[in-house]
């Protein structure tokens, strides 16, 4: 038994380093996981870097998009690869820490009836503005949806793989957090929330709802997807 872990990059170049030895670290504390790491139709010098990498050995699975198609396509074409019991998602912003899985997996590993559970964070330390937005984003949700939701992109998403179907069903885009998460409570999972630290971006840049144009742009295109 262990865990999938699905990191999508789209033009973090800078971050790659990082994330390359936060995977190694995590593969060795968390026994037969393995992190599939998409390389999402990125524009940068990403695929340079990743191309210099090795690490068959290691549990650590690269895939190369040439075109980015979305945030979702590129969670979902990794999730394609996954083999494990447990399938599970992050950002590659390092705003989210891949050791959050670690300890989610550990929860949800060690929950009667993991099958029927799942687990997905809740951030803190955030500024009141974007906690309330997220809030507020999620009180709509929660209303047309009819499901009570909170944080609704919050990282990490951790499920059993007998799930993994109907994600792949999901939009490209990055309602796939909501899709996710809504489906997951229609089937009547029991919802397992973990406190995760939200740190500041050091490198690159927001894909979206880092500013209050891209919020407001995020926004309309959520309302859309609820409303369709």
């Amino acid at each position: 038994m262990s865990i999938s872990v699905v990191i999508p990059c789209f033009n973090e170049e800078k971050n790659l380093k990082k994330i390359l030895n936060k995977s190694i670290k995590f593969i060795k504390l968390v026994k037969n996981s393995e992190i599939i790491i998409v390389n999402n139709g990125s524009t940068d010098n990403s695929i340079d870097i990743l191309k210099k990498t090795n690490f068959k050995k290691k549990n650590i699975k690269i895939i190369n998009i040439k075109k980015n198609i979305g945030y979702g396509h590129g969670i979902k074409t990794g999730l394609k690869c996954s083999k494990n019991i447990f399938v599970s998602w992050t950002h590659a912003d390092l705003q989210c820490d891949i050791f959050d899985i670690s300890r989610g997996y550990k929860i949800l590993k060690n929950t009667t009836n993991y099958e029927n559970c799942f687990v997905k964070g809740k951030r803190i330390n955030r500024s009141k503005f974007d906690t309330f937005f997220s809030f507020l984003m999620a009180l709509i949700a929660s209303f047309f949806l009819k499901k009570k939701m909170i944080d609704i992109n919050a990282q990490p998403k951790i499920f059993h793989r007998k799930f993994l179907k109907i994600m792949l069903t999901g939009p490209n885009d990055f309602n796939l957090d909501l899709f996710a998460y809504n489906k997951l409570l229609k089937k009547g999972l029991k919802e397992i929330n973990i406190l995760v630290n939200f740190k500041k971006r050091k490198y690159g840049l927001a894909k979206g709802g880092g500013s209050i144009k891209g919020k407001i742009s995020l926004s309309l295109k959520t309302l859309k997807y609820i409303f369709r």
